[in-house]
């Protein structure tokens, strides 16, 4: 039985226990990639004990060190002759499919006196297409039991991926490690429904009725650090769709965007271009509120790459300026000599107090560009930063 996942980065973050407590595990994964090689599971077990002191870090150091020490057998899964994928096997060759993932990270866990499972069942990974019918098990992961609560893992999915040449490419990562049930549940389905942690609603049929979500979008998911309350809210918003969007979603949660900005920002259709644009305008100090309104109207001002060190503190929100109207410019400005407002090629320079430019300007002409210089007069070169269109 083999099936994996297909290639994904690696990423760590803190996790939270079932009292809200955020557990740092960065000391264990530390102490098991220094771990020297041992001769038996039992010396190995022997060491993970010396270093986690809780269930939780036992779980951890269990997850990192079949992950780090085991490769998947490629072999063995494209030409079906899997061997012998006991745990002992397992430990010795260092490599396995994903039922010696699963058998050797039992064997650690009743070494290190971790109570844990081996689950055999229906994974959506390598090679599987949306809406296939899963006919016979294909997949294979454990579950621990940390503080009286069982948690899903899966050490095959943690240790790498195979890539697009078919090869195994070892990449630790830590989104399966503790992964919330439900969004387990839409790659992962247990032969016996009850190892799906979540009650009735989990048979096979229910499984293969979900929305396809590629592996690597939940690891995108967990890279940035997203509540899994809101990963679900992604999940039943885009469904299969996610993946088009995920890197998306990263950008803008990594720029400071709120849960409900991200999905009102993406309501429709958002160019790559235009996504870039608002996140040089928020570096600007652009209001997220407008940022999100340009992404939903699917036109902003047009952003310039700009080594100004520029905070603007009041300028026209709107897209695209009226001609014949005012508009007040107000902004901070570091380390140059003029700011002007640039309509056509008429040249409206903003009063400098400090770093600190402000003033009224009558657009007359467009586009209109708000520009800088190192020198206080039209002479020198000016640098837009960003650009208004103009309409009648």
């Amino acid at each position: 039985m083999a099936f994996l996942m297909t290639l994904a980065p690696a990423f760590a973050q803190p996790l939270n226990d079932s009292r809200g407590t955020e557990i740092d595990f960065s000391a264990i994964d530390e102490y098991v990639a220094a771990m020297p090689k041992f001769d038996s599971p039992a010396l190995v077990a022997a060491h993970l004990r010396l270093a986690a002191k809780t269930e939780w870090e036992m779980a951890r150091a269990l997850y990192d060190w079949v992950c780090l020490n085991i490769a998947y057998d490629t072999n063995a899964y494209f030409t079906g002759i899997q061997g012998d994928v006991s745990a002992e096997s397992t430990f010795l060759t260092g490599k396995s499919v994903c039922s010696g993932y699963a058998g050797l990270t039992l064997e650690l866990a009743k070494l290190v006196g971790l109570e844990a499972v081996s689950i055999d069942g229906y994974a959506k990974g390598y090679g599987y297409s949306a809406g296939e019918k899963l006919i016979k098990k294909n997949h294979a992961w454990n579950a621990f039991r940390i503080n009286g609560e069982w948690r899903l893992m899966d050490t095959t999915w943690g240790a790498g991926a195979i890539d697009k040449n078919r090869r195994f490419k070892k990449r630790l990562s830590y989104a399966w490690f503790a992964m919330d049930p439900q969004l387990y549940f839409y790659t992962h389905c247990p032969e016996e429904a009850s190892w799906s942690l979540l009650g009735t609603k989990s048979t096979k049929a229910d499984f293969e009725e979900l929305v396809f979500v590629d592996s690597y979008v939940f690891d995108a998911l967990y890279a940035r650090g997203l509540a899994v309350a809101f990963q679900k809210k992604l999940v039943a918003r885009f469904g299969s769709g996610l993946g088009e969007v995920t890197w998306m979603v990263g950008k803008l949660a990594e720029a400071g965007f709120s849960e409900s900005e991200i999905l009102s920002s993406l309501e429709g259709n958002v160019p790559d271009d235009l996504l870039f644009g608002v996140f040089a305008l928020k570096r600007y100090g652009f209001a997220n509120a407008d940022l999100v309104a340009y992404l939903r109207s699917g036109k902003s001002p047009k952003a310039f790459k700009s080594d100004i060190d520029l905070k603007v503190l009041d300028v026209p929100a709107a897209p695209v300026l009226k001609l014949g109207d005012t508009y007040y410019f107000r902004v901070k400005a570091s380390g140059v000599a003029a700011a002007a407002v640039i309509c056509g090629k008429q040249f409206s320079f903003l009063q400098k107090d400090g770093d600190f430019f402000s003033g009224r300007v009558k657009i007359m002409a467009g586009p209109v560009k708000l520009s800088f210089s190192e020198r206080g007069d039209t002479s020198g070169i000016f640098h837009a930063a960003f650009e208004y269109e103009v309409a009648d």
